[in-house]
């Protein structure tokens, strides 16, 4: 519990810290990250009753696992807006 306690910290206070860092508008990162963490205070008692503690801890470790990768890859250009089929806002050739 203490690993999970502190790898969960750091990971919280990292996102904290590289907000600033993200590509796009600052603000909107920081309101998107404020939206994130108040659906994640909502849904959380949902989950912890439906899943119990265990199960669900190991869900949302899995979550944040592959959401923490995807948010590396898009960060590192392995894939970008048009990967999904969204217009990335750079001109032609520009990248």
């Amino acid at each position: 519990m203490t690993i999970f306690w502190t790898a969960s910290s750091f990971s919280f206070y990292l996102l904290q810290a590289m907000t600033k860092d993200f590509e796009g508008s600052l603000y909107l990162n920081y309101y998107l990250d404020a939206i994130a963490g108040i659906l994640a205070c909502i849904i959380a008692p949902f989950i912890y009753s439906w899943l119990k503690m265990k199960l669900a801890f190991i869900v949302s470790i899995a979550l944040t696992l592959v959401f923490g990768f995807l948010l590396l890859f898009f960060q590192e250009d392995i894939f970008g807006c048009e990967w999904v089929g969204g217009d990335s806002g750079y001109p032609e050739g520009s990248k």
